[in-house]
């Protein structure tokens, strides 16, 4: 179902949040690049 995709792909994201180097590498990891393409704040990219 789709609780357990959900579970899969949390998990998988978990994963790779370990293995960042940094928060950026963690913003920019594809999980998120829907959110940035959705929603880019200028703001948040000066920082």
């Amino acid at each position: 179902g789709q609780t357990t995709k959900d579970e899969r792909e949390l998990r998988s994201l978990k994963k790779r949040l370990l293995s960042c180097n940094s928060a950026e590498d963690a913003l920019t990891d594809s999980f998120f690049e829907p959110l940035w393409i959705e929603d880019h704040s200028p703001d948040i990219s000066k920082k």
